[in-house]
């Protein structure tokens, strides 16, 4: 496991330490979820949008998506 103490700058910004861009083969143009899962732990997760975006197909192949999206609409209102 690779370690490094870095800041966020006043608009959020943070700066990935080169050490852990390389390990993690982050480029400039990686896509990162960001996500709190918990009180204070913040995890940076390298996503793929064309492999997400092929499972998804894949997955929901048949599935009636608008609708899904229409009946969660509907519910919380």
């Amino acid at each position: 496991m690779v370690e490094e103490v870095t800041k966020m700058d006043g608009a959020g910004r943070v700066v990935i330490p080169k050490s852990i861009r390389k390990k993690a083969g982050l480029k400039g143009d990686s896509t990162l979820l960001v996500a709190e899962v918990s009180d204070g732990l913040i995890v940076l997760k390298k996503i793929d949008i064309e492999s997400l975006a092929k499972a998804l197909r894949r997955e929901l192949k048949g599935v009636d998506v608008e609708a899904i999206a229409k009946r969660i609409e509907e519910e919380a209102s």
